[in-house]
């Protein structure tokens, strides 16, 4: 089996962990682990993303986060 496949650096997974995130919504980081406690429990919720586990570590990927802030509705438009 030829590993060398295996690790292709064209497909790179970058992780962001809590506090980049707060920083990047400018929230708390509390608010970002208290919407993926409210989501895990079946609550209702605003912070849609399923985390990548690493350990006990929740990270997300990059690109997922950035979606999902391209997908919020602007303020101005739910009137």
């Amino acid at each position: 089996m030829n590993y060398n496949s295996l690790l292709d650096v064209s497909v790179q997974v970058y992780l962001i962990g809590d506090n980049e995130i707060a920083d990047l919504l400018s929230v708390s980081r509390s608010w970002i682990r208290v919407e993926r406690h409210k989501r895990r429990h079946g609550q209702n919720h605003k912070f849609n993303i399923d985390p990548v586990m690493i350990g006990s570590m929740p990270r997300y990927r990059h690109e997922d986060v950035i979606a999902w802030i391209n997908n919020l509705t602007p303020a101005n438009d739910n009137r």
